[in-house]
């Protein structure tokens, strides 16, 4: 009885030890698997696909793919820029072919303030990961929808024609180029512009640092937000820091994972000292 007791006791320490920690991935065996033909997009490099060379065209090819081979088999053909951007379209995930709103919205709106001859700034929302064509969301609804209500509130308050606000949408472009690659940081505003510039500019910086993957200076741009009771952005900075940056924090995880272990040990040395106590009132 007394070892079903300290088994038991130590699968409910065990177990939650495990579910307290954040996962990661093993680092092996991993087994490499030679591929030989692509079933859901065209052959690497894609520049080739895109200059006309589509090969064999498979039906599980994803909807950009198939677009571009239909265009080709009817006799049509691209530009050098259109073909250029059917690259980055088959490197990533255009907005404008999904079924985000926020996303749609932010680029509507931002069409509104193209000067004469600009382009639109190209967004896409997803970002590779390391050298392998796998892609991860990287700027999610809710930081287009952020981005939509600052730019009503600055242009409904100083008006769209007012410099410093057509320096916080040069700024979030940039913020916004680091969805699908990079590592774009607007540049700092002096002392002469406003506060409500500097403010935002320094949530812009912590942004594009988080967006570019580098949660190191992203933590240390938001805390610096957190602690200015001045900041619109003071109050939702040390949310951002738990919990969006705190599942990066390794050497957190392994603290939390240590004290845990500690905790099991010593509640194994309670059951037992109680199982001790109680033994001697059963003779």
């Amino acid at each position: 009885m007394r070892a079903f007791q300290r088994l038991l006791a130590f699968l409910l320490a065990a177990t939650l030890l495990l579910n307290s920690g954040s996962y990661v991935r093993a680092c092996g065996p991993e087994y490499t698997t030679p591929i030989f033909v692509f079933t859901t997009s065209p052959d690497i490099p894609f520049k080739e696909y895109a200059a006309g060379k589509i090969g064999i065209v498979r039906p599980t090819f994803g909807r950009k793919t198939l677009v571009i081979a239909y265009r080709f088999l009817n006799g049509g053909t691209f530009t050098s820029d259109d073909q250029d951007a059917l690259i980055a379209a088959l490197n990533g995930k255009a907005p404008e072919e999904g079924n985000d709103d926020a996303v749609k919205a932010w680029i509507k709106t931002r069409t509104e303030f193209l000067k004469k001859d600009e382009e639109l700034p190209k967004i896409y929302t997803e970002r590779r990961w390391g050298s392998n064509y796998d892609f991860f969301p990287n700027c999610a609804s809710n930081a287009f929808e952020v981005a939509l209500d600052t730019l009503k509130n600055r242009t409904g308050t100083y008006g769209a024609e007012d410099r410093n606000v057509a320096n916080w949408l040069a700024a979030q472009d940039v913020v916004f180029e680091n969805c699908s690659g990079g590592a774009h940081i607007p540049s700092e505003v002096g002392a002469e512009s406003p506060s409500w510039l500097r403010k935002d500019r320094d949530y812009q910086i912590a942004a594009a640092y988080f967006y570019s993957l580098n949660f190191a200076q992203a933590r240390e741009q938001f805390e610096k937000i957190a602690a200015d009771y001045d900041s619109p952005w003071q109050e939702i900075a040390p949310y951002l820091i738990v919990m969006r940056l705190s599942e990066f924090d390794y050497a957190g995880a392994v603290s939390l994972a240590v004290v845990l272990l500690v905790f099991s040990f010593m509640l194994l040395a309670a059951i037992n000292l109680l199982e001790q106590w109680s033994s001697r009132f059963e003779h």
